[in-house]
């Protein structure tokens, strides 16, 4: 999977490995959450196997012992049919800032396979050392291992905007010989989020009657990617006004002024995830409301 402007390049360098391929056609970069779940609906859809395993690997990876890399696949695979989702860690040999983490978990398989207990983002030189000396982490190799079944099920759960974009997008792509091209209006609306963001998820379902409004507000630690599912959302979004239909969505990011009203005749429904490094109800600053909650 890649960027159009890559298409030949990408084609030219996997018949140099003479294997058999399809290449799928990022119109624009939506992150690794986006990519991968394209990559997954796809391959569900022209597998023989009804629930096929994936092996995702970054294109920018160079893995000098490749007999021990395919003896961690062959034990990776007995829990990916058990359903399980597998991420490869790196033994680290500094303190690296320019790599995520991984925390290791409880033991499973044996010494060398565990669950996984955290996800850390590129941390700063004083963590980075911790972490080091601590032998408990990782670095984040960005390589997954997972039954289709596994990933559309924990991202129809953990990441239902992505989910259903990508669900619309693989119904409507084109196929033009080894190149299959995703078409641009569903795909757009996709929020770009990386599939091991260590950031926390929620999801809410907001009905918003007709006639309402909820007040104008910010939010300090974290951002919000609201998608219409019925009616119509009038978005105040800093300074500009949106008006969002069916299956249109909006990102509201951190610190922004914000505000959502319904003014049609029918009830307002959105799904809104929420991301970020913490995600109370406490973290709600009301600038303008009608129930008296503004904050000083």
């Amino acid at each position: 999977m890649c960027n159009k402007t890559h298409r030949f390049i990408v084609a030219e360098q996997i018949r140099e490995i003479d294997c058999d391929y399809t290449i799928v056609l990022e119109s624009q970069s939506k992150n690794t959450a986006s990519a991968i779940t394209i990559a997954t609906l796809i391959a569900q859809q022209q597998s023989i196997n009804q629930d096929p395993t994936l092996l995702v690997l970054p294109a920018d990876h160079c893995i000098g012992n490749t007999q021990g890399f395919y003896h961690t696949i062959t034990q990776a695979t007995q829990l990916v049919d058990q359903g399980y989702i597998i991420t490869f860690g790196v033994q680290p040999d500094s303190a690296h800032t320019g790599y995520g983490y991984i925390k290791r978990g409880q033991p499973l398989l044996n010494e060398h396979i565990f669950t996984l207990a955290e996800f850390v983002e590129k941390p700063n030189m004083e963590d980075a050392e911790k972490y080091l000396q601590s032998g408990d982490y990782l670095w984040d190799s960005g390589m997954f291992m997972f039954t289709a079944s596994s990933l559309l099920s924990e991202l129809e759960q953990y990441h239902a905007d992505i989910y259903h974009f990508c669900v619309q997008t693989s119904q409507q792509f084109s196929q033009e010989k080894d190149f299959i091209r995703i078409t641009r209006p569903a795909f757009e609306n996709c929020s770009a989020r990386s599939i091991d963001n260590g950031n926390r998820y929620q999801v809410k379902h907001i009905t918003v009657n007709p006639g309402e409004k909820l007040s104008i507000q910010k939010h300090l630690h974290r951002a919000e990617h609201w998608t219409v599912v019925q009616g119509t959302a009038h978005v105040i979004d800093d300074k500009q006004e949106l008006r969002l239909t069916e299956n249109q969505s909006t990102y509201i990011p951190i610190g922004t002024i914000h505000c959502l009203e319904n003014r049609g005749k029918t009830p307002l429904e959105i799904i809104e995830v929420q991301s970020g490094a913490y995600l109370g109800e406490d973290d709600i600053i009301r600038l303008e409301e009608r129930y008296g909650r503004v904050q000083g």
